[in-house]
This record gives C-alpha cells, structure tokens and sequence, in this order.
C-alpha cells in the first residue's frame, strides 16, 4: 500500500497520467481507474490515452506517440 498510487490518494500535486491503448503491461484500462479515483480524492490529473501506442512509445522521443506526450506536458 506505500507505494500504490490509488492508496496514497489525493497527492494534492499536478498530474499527469498517460497510457498507450496498446500496451500489455499497463493496459489504458488502469489510467481510467486511476484517474477517476484522483478525481474523486480532490486531485486534478490531465489525462491522456495514446490508441495507436504502447508502454515503451510513451517515453520514446522517436515515436510518434512522443509528440501528443510533449504537447500535454
């Protein structure tokens, strides 16, 4: 639990959450959760979902999901 980010809810610090559709290790499914129980505890997140990427796009500045990344931060 001290390390889960929905038992250590709210934070109370900007959020940015974003999840590829295609990825396998962390399915888009979790940022959903996530970011409804954020928002239920008081925090404010900015949510993004990438359909066409997967978990390492996300963070890879070559991939064409890297640009939807930059423009949100």
């Amino acid at each position: 639990a001290d390390t889960s980010p929905m038992a250590l809810l709210p934070i109370g610090v900007p959020q940015f959450v974003v999840s590829g559709g295609l990825d396998k290790i962390v399915p888009d499914h979790w940022r959903l959760t996530y970011v409804a129980a954020a928002q239920a505890a008081g925090d404010k997140p900015v949510s993004l979902g990438i359909a066409s990427a997967g978990h390492v796009e996300l963070i890879d500045p070559q991939s064409a999901a890297w640009v939807d990344v930059l423009e949100v931060i």
